[in-house]
């Protein structure tokens, strides 16, 4: 109990950078920080790609030896990621690094279950690996946990520049829209448009999951690097949750009255 997974996740920005993902619901009852990478899984970007990480999952599971606490939900080898909304027409260079779908195991990952905290290692192993292999990974673990899990204390970091992309296409975009509701059965159009944002250095994804968390305590708040990058929000739409044998959706995207 007292355990902070935030503190978690920034004590792993060195030794794991770019092997971190976090996530944690609105209500506070679940809170997962994972980091490392011991298995990485992807998949081709076509129709059958969830299928195929799903097997590969379960695939990877029917081998796995689990000790401890299993059968908790949000315990034991979780694998975390997820999917680009559509594998056609995901090609933009902003997404190098994550690709149409990306999955991983990690090494260490914390679960907040309640009030309860449990720790979960993993480590992807065959016949013929030694014993060197599982006693590593121990002391990797026990050095990492006796480390501070403040981290190195981070400074201010000032916004340089701000720039909107392709703003012109965007105003279009929005006349097209309205008149597209003005002149069809269309009461409602969504858009997005990409801004970007130079600082003084690197972003902390850590301080800006505390922003989130701080700032949005309605919201589910993730987080998910890859190499360099980092995907990082928050949402108060819950699309999918699967528990045991049940599936919960919640969609609060719309503001438009419902009767």
């Amino acid at each position: 109990q007292g355990t902070n997974p935030l503190s978690f996740y920034q004590a792993g920005r060195e030794r794991y950078a770019g092997e971190r993902f976090f996530w944690e619901d609105p209500a506070k009852e679940i809170t997962i920080t994972g980091l490392g990478n011991v298995k990485k899984l992807k998949a081709a970007a076509n129709a059958e790609r969830y299928r195929e990480v799903e097997k590969s999952w379960i695939k990877l599971q029917e081998t796995a030896v689990k000790t401890g606490v299993t059968d908790l939900e949000a315990t034991g080898p979780l694998l975390f990621g997820g999917f680009s909304f559509d594998y056609e027409s995901n090609s933009k260079l902003l997404w190098n690094q994550f690709g149409d779908n990306l999955f991983y195991i990690p090494a260490f990952m914390l679960s907040i279950v309640g009030k309860q905290a449990y720790l979960t290692t993993n480590l992807l192993c065959s016949p013929d690996d030694s014993e060197k292999l599982f006693r590593d990974m121990i002391n990797e673990r026990e050095a990492f946990l006796f480390e501070s899990l403040d981290g190195a204390p981070c400074g201010p970091n000032s916004l340089v520049r701000q720039r909107e992309v392709q703003p012109e296409e965007w105003q279009r975009t929005v006349k097209d829209a309205v008149e597209e509701i003005k002149t069809t059965d269309l009461d409602k159009i969504v858009l997005a448009r990409e801004l970007r944002l130079t600082f003084d250095h690197s972003i902390n994804s850590g301080k800006v999951l505390e922003r989130l968390i701080a700032e949005q305590p309605l919201s589910y708040i993730f987080s998910l690097e890859a190499g360099g990058d980092c995907f990082v929000g928050a949402t108060p739409e819950r699309l999918i949750k699967k528990q045991g044998h049940d599936v919960f959706s919640t969609c609060l995207a719309g503001s438009m009255g419902r009767g």
